[in-house]
């Protein structure tokens, strides 16, 4: 329990709250823009069951760290042996000392990377910009300057092929920069004039078997026949941690003796009579592969392995592109299918074929172990089925003899192709996807390339350069996803009339100013994206005949406003994310009719001219249920708010509606039981939130409210009234630039029943994380009693900043 008083100007605590302050852990609910960035994160590991070699290795990877003599160190081992682990945990422990090695930097290379891209990679870690224009030799020059000032250690994870480290811009000196490198070869650490060279061996026997029951699960009793083959299963794996993981995943949950000895069959005659361990693993990793129950789970493998090799990604992105591509089959709703899609991740996750992270603001990702992604591209290269050069620094796209007539999927992803200009016309009728995103100096496509490319479903130039679409793109009619999303030079797209299969349509942030022709008989149409685009009409006869609509986003960038008439997207029953704009209340008040829209699960909308706001990128709290249900209504005339709070509605913003005295009557509060966060900007003559009451009626009726902002309400002398204080579960309280603000929390005494008081000055427990106050010049108290806050994080008054971390 935290006991503190505030008063303006002086913070005092009781010994007891300075005690519990030290020991208390940051939280991760901290608001985005508080966060402070430093030079020092922390890299996924792997979680292994290290034995004494690993242990050993790091020690004596740690003592040459140490040694002056030694400049260049080298990790090498067969790919899934442990070397990026080993690395890793090295990593972790350099950055604990930051006395001895003061900078501590990560770079993953991938396979294909040249000098000039390494040395892009190098830069970005220690904040520099070298400039596209300059050639090699000044930008290692320029590296070269940087580092040798700078004492540090640079871990370069994965490297293939042997450069010189004078060509880069790598300086060695005792007193500068020292590097760690890991490879598959024994060759590149001796090129590199490695002082010192460690190999990663495979797991010891013991090490082995521990390391596959971890990974099959605590807890798990096996019969003496599952553990006799359990033991064989992981002999055959002859000590390698990533076939063990892979395996164990395979088989975690089977109870059935019989599987596990058919497991241990099928392991067993995938040999091939090699002593190439690459080959073994490969054949291993395989039979996790096979081992996947249905097929759609291996698509949605194999898709993972369109994308660069090393690449971390977005699942909700991965997601979309599942639903896109048909293996997350059509089902009641887009949510249902991102649940499909995540539970199929999930599997591949367990099974070890996939890694989940999450970043600092809990997004989840996925990544292919490098030598898992070479597996799944040999399985797809095997079938003939796919071209697969994502990420490989193509400059044009590649020859005529890689476009194959059996073709079903070709990824040249992440690229820098600049114009597809060809001298030949891809002949691939059963070509279904073509991914051509982040070729961001990709300018144009010869209107003649799609000519043969008649079976095409998904086509993906978002992230282009491209200015303008080809007219050939008319006569693709069984294309199901055209993204064409932060293309900003993009200002032209031919008639889509002929496009009636068309279920996915991406223009945001393009620099279209109006529609393409014929959207209106795109009747299949489930997703429409025109968030950030340069378009200012919607032709009135196009929404109504999108009738299967579930994801309809139109905000518009700065300074351009695309309104919507209510009556149109009242009738689009099956939306389940919403951004528009309203242009007034009465087109407002169709969606306010709760039924029509519930099958809403996130919006945005707003209401008026939208405006810059201070509050617009004030990000203090999620919602409970992770998707924010937002109205925001601008320079609007409104004396009672009442009637614009719907019930599924989370977050609500005033801005500049200057005819508000008061939030709403009192007696009607009961409307607001579903709202979590509420936002009031340029009230200017706003008195009260609610107003008063003695009711006990009124008691009980925020049971989700957690967050009120205020920002330039200068007629407001208390903002929270006494009566409304107890009822209130408040985490967040922010109130800045009000002029006449007095009082923060209301204190007095409350009619509860005919003859019973209750005293509100007193002791208050509350939930409060976060209290900013600033700019309140005539600022008396915050509260006239004592509040006790278990759960506090941060107080700032006026420029001072107090962590409770």
């Amino acid at each position: 329990m935290r006991d503190f008083e505030l008063r303006i100007g002086r913070l005092t605590t009781s010994p007891e709250l300075m005690q519990s302050v030290v020991e208390i852990q940051p939280s991760s609910k901290s608001p985005v823009h508080k966060k402070r960035r430093t030079g020092r994160y922390v890299l996924p590991t792997t979680k292994l069951v290290v034995g004494k070699a690993f242990e050993r290795n790091m020690k004596v990877v740690c003592s040459w760290l140490l040694n002056d003599e030694v400049l260049c160190i080298g990790i090498y081992g067969m790919g899934g042996i442990g070397k990026t682990t080993l690395a890793t945990h090295i990593h972790h422990q350099l950055q604990e000392k930051p006395d001895i090695f003061p900078r501590v930097c990560w770079i993953s290379v991938p396979q294909e990377f040249g000098v000039h891209a390494l040395q892009d990679l190098i830069a970005e870690a220690f904040g520099l910009y070298l400039g596209n224009g300059k050639d090699v030799v000044n930008r290692a020059g320029e590296l070269w300057t940087t580092l040798s000032v700078t004492k540090c250690v640079l871990i370069i994870d994965n490297l293939w092929n042997h450069f010189p480290l004078d060509k880069v811009g790598i300086p060695l000196k005792t007193d500068g920069c020292k590097l760690i490198l890991t490879t598959r070869s024994l060759d590149t650490c001796r090129k590199k004039d490695c002082q010192r060279i460690i190999k990663v061996e495979p797991l010891s026997e013991g090490e082995a078997w521990d390391l596959f029951i971890d990974r099959l699960g605590h807890g798990v009793t096996l019969c003496p026949e599952m553990k006799k083959t359990a033991v064989s299963i992981v002999k055959k794996c002859s000590g390698l941690p990533l076939g063990i993981m892979t395996m164990a995943g395979s088989m975690r949950g089977v109870d059935d003796v019989s599987q596990w000895r058919d497991g241990l069959r099928e392991l067993a005659s995938s040999e091939i009579g090699t002593c190439d361990m690459e080959t073994d693993v490969f054949q291993i990793l395989k039979f996790s592969y096979v081992q996947l129950k249905h097929k759609a789970i291996k698509d949605c493998f194999l898709y993972c392995a369109l994308f660069p090799k090393d690449k971390k990604i977005r699942r909700e992105d991965l997601i979309e592109y599942l639903i896109d591509e048909d293996i997350v089959k059509k089902m009641g709703s887009r949510q249902a299918q991102f649940d499909r899609g995540h539970t199929m991740l999930n599997q591949l996750e367990n099974a070890s074929l996939l890694e989940g992270s999450r970043d600092e603001e809990n997004y989840r990702y996925v990544k292919m172990h490098d030598l898992i992604w070479d597996m799944a591209v040999k399985i797809m290269n095997e079938s003939g089925g796919a071209m697969v050069q994502a990420g490989a620094q193509l400059t044009e796209l590649p020859g005529v003899g890689s476009w194959r007539e059996e073709l079903l999927r070709v990824s040249l992803m992440e690229n820098r192709i600049e114009n597809i200009l060809t001298d030949f016309l891809p002949m691939c009728p059963r070509l279904s996807t073509l991914l051509l995103c982040r070729n961001y100096k990709l300018n144009s496509v010869e209107d003649s390339f799609f000519q043969h490319l008649i079976g095409l479903k998904v086509l993906d130039l978002s992230d282009t350069d491209i200015e303008k679409l080809p007219d050939s793109i008319c006569h693709l009619t069984s294309l199901t996803a055209l993204l064409l999303g932060w293309c900003a030079k993009l200002s032209y797209v031919p008639s889509l009339a002929k496009l009636k299969a068309l279920e996915k349509l991406d223009l945001s942030y393009t620099g279209l100013e109006d529609l393409p022709e014929g959207m209106e008989r795109l009747r299949d149409l489930r997703y429409l994206n025109l968030n950030g685009s340069g378009v200012r009409v919607l032709r009135s006869g196009i929404l109504p005949k999108l009738l299967k609509l579930q994801f309809l986003k139109l905000h518009q960038k700065s300074g351009v406003v695309l309104s919507v008439r209510g009556y149109q997207v009242f009738r689009l029953h099956g939306l389940e994310t919403l951004e528009c704009n309203f242009r007034d209340l009465d087109d407002f008040r169709y969606f306010r009719l709760g039924p029509a829209f519930s099958s809403l699960i996130a919006c945005k909308v707003t209401v008026g001219r939208p405006s810059f706001s201070s509050l617009e990128d004030l990000n203090y709290t999620r919602s409970k249920s992770g998707l924010i249900k937002e109205a925001w209504f601008y320079d609007l005339m409104i004396d009672n708010a009442t009637f614009l709070f719907p019930r599924f509605i989370t977050k609500v913003v005033f801005v500049s509606c200057h005819n508000m005295r008061s939030l709403c009557p009192s007696y009607e509060i009961e409307e607001l039981g579903g709202l979590e966060i509420l936002h009031l900007d340029g009230l200017i003559i706003l008195e009260t939130l609610f107003e008063a009451s003695s009711k006990l009626g009124s008691f009980g009726v925020f049971p989700n409210l957690r967050e009120i902002v205020i920002h330039k309400c200068h007629r407001m002398k208390v903002m929270l009234p006494p009566w409304l204080l107890s009822t209130l579960r408040l985490e967040v309280i922010v109130v800045e630039d009000c002029y006449n603000m007095q009082e923060i929390m209301g204190s007095c005494e409350v009619l509860v029943h005919e003859k019973e008081l209750l005293s509100l000055s007193g002791i208050f427990d509350t939930t409060l994380r976060v209290l900013v106050l600033k700019k309140l010049p005539n600022l008396k108290s915050i509260y006239s009693g004592r509040l006790q806050c278990k759960s506090l994080e941060e107080i700032t008054v006026g420029d001072r900043y107090f962590p409770f971390s």
